[in-house]
């Protein structure tokens, strides 16, 4: 409080007294104190935050997502199945390509079984089978398509149309 030119000094000492109160009342009151402070400190999330943040992540759009990129790459194998089947006559040896995408075929549909059962969860083991089983069939896809590149393809080429 102040008056015109006189200020007048606030009690000292009046906290000391509720300060020693609070400490004599024992540990369950300095737990409280304590407590209060620390969420004072903290963050204090709405409920709507923690809801969102604990939820299934697959639902928030990521299952839309993996569906559609899981249907595109269905279109491009079969797409690309159709053109190796097409193009049969062309192999000088078929086989080693026939092979990978039997083991193509094979390793997708495993992993989706199992990705099925562990309710949409791949696990690291599963992981690691899908990469090796795909450097396996990227290997026998390029041996059985460069099979006869290095000595010329056994058969003639198609004629060109149009020579003079």
């Amino acid at each position: 409080m102040s008056t015109r030119g006189v200020t007048v000094q606030p009690e000292r000492g009046i906290r000391r007294p509720a300060r020693r109160a609070v400490t004599e009342a024992g540990p369950l009151a300095e737990h409280g104190r304590q407590e209060r402070q620390d969420r004072r400190r903290s963050f204090r999330r709405p409920e709507r935050t923690v809801k969102t943040t604990r939820a299934n992540q697959s639902g928030l759009g990521g299952r839309h997502l993996g569906i559609g990129l899981s249907v595109a790459g269905g279109i491009v194998a079969a797409y690309l199945f159709w053109e190796y089947v097409e193009q049969w006559p062309r192999y000088t040896t078929p086989v080693p390509t026939l092979v990978a995408w039997v083991i193509l075929v094979a390793a997708t549909a495993f992993a989706i079984a199992v990705v099925q059962r562990l309710s949409a969860r791949m696990p690291d083991w599963l992981f690691a089978v899908a990469l090796a089983s795909g450097a396996v069939v990227i290997a026998l896809d390029l041996a059985g398509s460069h099979a006869g590149a290095d000595r010329g393809s056994s058969r003639p080429p198609p004629p060109r149309s149009g020579a003079c």
